[in-house]
């Protein structure tokens, strides 16, 4: 393992740890209520690359204070709630243009008015579905306007240019006229108000620039009085993480800090604080290490262990599949890092090769808490019922149909990346985030030797048994699934 990984990582001057929490949360919720409503179109793609889109999307709506109302194969229909859900759907918009490369030139259309929420059935199962007139408006305009144009109904018009976006009007495909705004200028807008920001300034001292509001950082910028920003190692839904120098301890730190319209989420800073109190408990060589959790200039931030290494959704588009005795190594730690999580009550629940870091040596490190909880609770958390948590592409049926998940679900997870580590593609597959939750929860998984031929036969058995639909035929411990794996040799 230590040779197969240093031989990739030979050639990366300085590979990134990529921190994306692009978990999704969709919550099932019954009657009517006023909202914006953000339709953007999607281009035709293949459906693996759409549900990576998908879970981008969806992420990008959380990280501005909305939600997923509908998703189908030609749009996605975003809800944005609040007196500034108008302004918030426009930032989204603009943000999705820049971190989705494939939505450069997707139209799309803002609405404001009542919107129906309830849900669509699958079989036996629920989704939840953001319908009515507001809904269709917003459709209608994304598919009039032009590329890269986003199109207003006159009301949305007036409240953005009253919050300063410059708004024109333009023809659409259907010759009719429209409030419309290219991605360009809304981009600036977004800057504008950054830099008009009171809480934000920048000042110069001792030859290092310094922030304060935490919304920029840049290489040479010092956070504080502690932090000395040296680079951006990745970024998601709910957060930026930085490669930093923390002064105070002389030592490298990974330091995550809330982005964007998250900054404003009471929900996602008491997750932040929830993170660190829960993965402080884990002590474990295969565990990254969370080190502190604060707030400077009202940015709240947690440092991390920094580890120069891969992630295993590196190595995995780099290799397709990793070799047998490196992955039944990685799988054993993996697994064992889990266990240590479980041991003092913690459940993760979005366990993902994103999630997963690999040191130059060869060890890998389970990060990124943002959503873990106690997996016993004494009193409802955040997670309210009906409402999905975690990466729809690793998620459990218990997970996706909005239940009360326990360890199990993790060793489900565990179970789609072990396939995935093995033979290079996932048991479990769907055109859009629909049928993948359809498919998690009614259709049996592909057999791992359909995907790759020569995997052993006990070890094909190990990963079905994680994915068993039913939590109790499942490993009942991350513990059972470890000492099973460790009967397998190399």
């Amino acid at each position: 393992m230590e040779g197969y990984v240093a031989e990739l990582s030979r050639h990366l001057p300085e590979p990134k740890v990529e921190v994306e929490n692009t978990s999704t949360a969709s919550r099932i919720v019954g009657g009517t209520r006023s909202c914006a409503v953000l339709a953007v179109t999607l281009p035709t793609i293949e459906p693996r690359k759409l549900q990576e889109l998908i879970i981008a999307i969806d992420g990008a709506a959380q990280a501005h204070g909305g939600t997923t109302g509908a998703l189908s194969q030609r749009s996605a229909v975003l809800c944005f709630d609040g007196s500034n859900g108008a302004a918030a759907a426009v930032r989204c918009w603009g943000a999705l243009g820049e971190e989705a490369p494939q939505l450069a030139k997707a139209s799309a259309g803002v609405t404001v008015g009542e919107v129906s929420f309830g849900e669509a059935r699958f079989h036996s199962s629920r989704v939840p579905l953001a319908t009515g007139a507001t809904v269709r408006q917003a459709e209608t305009l994304a598919q009039d306007a032009a590329p890269s144009a986003l199109f207003f109904s006159p009301q949305v018009g007036k409240l953005l240019h009253g919050d300063g976006l410059p708004v024109a009007t333009a023809k659409g495909r259907s010759g009719k006229k429209y409030y419309a705004v290219d991605r360009k200028r809304v981009n600036k807008w977004k800057s504008e108000l950054v830099t008009a920001s009171p809480d934000d300034h920048t000042v110069v001292s001792g030859g290092a620039k310094q922030t304060t509001g935490g919304r920029v950082l840049q290489p040479g910028m010092m956070f504080g009085n502690r932090f000395e920003i040296l680079g951006k190692l990745g970024q998601g839904g709910m957060g930026v993480v930085y490669k930093a120098r923390d002064l105070d301890l002389d030592d490298l730190v990974a330091l995550k800090t809330l982005r964007g319209e998250a900054l404003r989420d009471p929900t996602l800073l008491s997750r932040l604080k929830s993170e660190l109190k829960l993965a402080r408990r884990i002590t474990h060589p295969n565990v990254l290490r969370t080190f502190d959790f604060g707030e400077i200039d009202s940015t709240p931030f947690i440092s991390m262990e920094y580890i120069r290494g891969l992630t295993l959704r590196y190595l995995l588009k780099r290799a397709g599949r990793l070799p047998y005795s490196a992955g039944l190594r990685l799988a054993r730690q993996l697994c064992s890092g889990l266990d240590a999580a479980h041991q003092v009550g913690v459940l993760h629940r979005d366990i993902k090769p994103e999630n997963v870091i690999v040191e130059e040596r060869g060890n890998a490190k389970l990060m990124d808490f943002g959503i873990a909880r106690p997996i016993v609770r004494d009193q409802p958390g955040e997670t309210q019922p009906g409402m999905f948590i975690g990466t729809p592409t690793y998620s459990s049926p218990e997970q996706l149909a909005g239940q009360e998940p326990d360890q199990r679900a993790d060793i489900y997870s565990v179970g789609i990346v072990l396939c995935e580590l093995f033979t290079g593609k996932l048991p479990v597959s769907g055109a859009n985030t629909v049928e993948l939750a359809m498919a998690h929860m009614h259709n049996p998984p592909q057999a791992p030797s359909e995907l790759w031929p020569e995997i052993p036969q006990v070890l094909e058995e190990i990963i079905l048994k994680c994915l068993e639909k039913q939590p109790d035929d499942r490993y009942s411990t991350a513990g059972d699934l470890t000492q099973a794996l460790s009967q397998l040799r190399a």
